[in-house]
């Protein structure tokens, strides 16, 4: 049997990880449900409201348990989607004792991540139950920003090394497009992707004082140094776009509507925050169930601004490097080496896809070459 054609193989791979992201939503979304309406769940937020020691060590009680539970139940899936699928598609030779050990530390984080978000929530419902939502959406502006600011200086390096890149050619010819672009960074740094991955990727992350360039050394080896440099003008078109703050501002506001809308229905529902503290902690756990909900219905409307956002800064990069030919090249290999699909079915791109098909991309990027030349 001779072996799939390239795009026969990403459409595999896409629905493999689409049935794996599948499996652990349900999961997710079913032991919320268990624990916010089920018979059962409802004694056991009781049973943890009853028990010693101030709310946070109540509230404690009442999470870690299930959440260990869930753990464990989706840790096959994760193990799927995370480290077999990605070595049995050719796109990592991560050996399992690594990817644990990533989900170590992706486990320390969540739980402090989580601690910090649930902690505060349940602290507006116990101290403002009819306001707790317009602090809630404040705090997740402050959040979010925060996020941004330390994910380069904090949390990557915590899974990648960071190195000042060595290439000066290269370093050369990136630092005269952030001149062009007017873009402030902090430098650029390589990263060892590879040590996890095959796939290239390369950012410009971080706000204010964190902001640097990242590139992972699969990036730098794979592609020739204008390929490199209208990827990068990609993501710089992002900044000077001014799509970041942007997406923090709209989420912050999706944010304060959609949790209104959900103070809203605990009022109908007579689950509203401020009764006992059993009431309270399995309305956290209802709420967190309806957030899913609604962070899932609106993901065709997500995709679909992130998509336009992406053709925009495709739109700067062709216009500062004046280089549709490279950008072309780019997607081409970007699209092998990360087995992405290059002409995906509509729903799919509809549904699941924050970025434009590699096909439309490239089509984009003709046409532009097209009109230049006429």
């Amino acid at each position: 049997m001779t072996d799939p054609t390239p795009e026969r193989k990403a459409a595999r791979y896409a629905a493999c990880k689409r049935s794996v992201w599948s499996g652990q939503l349900l999961l997710t979304l079913t032991g919320l449900w268990l624990l916010a309406c089920s018979p059962a769940g409802l004694r056991w937020a009781a049973r943890a409201a009853a028990g010693p020691g101030p709310w946070p060590v109540q509230l404690a009680g009442y999470l870690l348990p299930p959440a260990a539970i869930l753990f464990l139940l989706r840790l096959p899936l994760d193990w799927l989607g995370g480290h077999w699928l990605e070595r049995r598609f050719g796109l990592s030779d991560q050996p399992l004792s690594r990817w644990l050990g990533d989900q170590a530390k992706q486990t320390v984080l969540s739980i402090g991540f989580g601690g910090i978000i649930v902690g505060g929530l349940f602290f507006l419902f116990r101290t403002t139950p009819a306001h707790w939502w317009l602090w809630a959406g404040g705090f997740w502006f402050g959040w979010s920003a925060f996020l941004s600011w330390i994910a380069p200086i904090w949390l990557i390096p915590l899974f990648y090394r960071q190195r000042p890149l060595a290439d000066a050619a290269l370093q050369n010819r990136l630092e005269g497009l952030v001149r062009r672009c007017g873009t402030p960074i902090r430098g650029i740094f390589e990263i060892n992707l590879s040590k996890n991955s095959r796939k290239a990727n390369a950012c410009l992350c971080g706000m204010g004082s964190s902001r640097r360039i990242l590139l992972s050394d699969t990036l730098i080896a794979a592609h020739p140094t204008d390929e490199v440099e209208v990827v990068l003008a990609h993501e710089i078109g992002h900044h000077r776009l001014g799509h970041i703050p942007r997406m923090i501002v709209l989420s912050t506001l999706g944010a304060w509507g959609s949790l209104g809308l959900i103070q809203w229905i605990l009022l109908q529902l007579h689950r509203q925050p401020g009764g006992s503290m059993g009431s309270d902690l399995s309305a956290l756990t209802f709420l967190a169930l309806l957030v899913m909900t609604f962070e899932l219905l609106v993901l065709p409307l997500t995709n679909g601004f992130s998509r336009r956002n992406e053709k925009a800064a495709d739109r700067y990069a062709l216009e500062i490097t004046r280089n549709p030919a490279a950008f072309i090249r780019a997607m081409e290999r970007l699209a092998e080496k990360n087995l992405s699909q290059v002409n995906p079915p509509p729903w799919v791109e509809w549904i699941f896809h924050s970025h434009p098909p590699i096909s439309k991309r490239i089509a984009f990027a003709r046409n532009f070459e097209d009109n230049r030349g006429s």
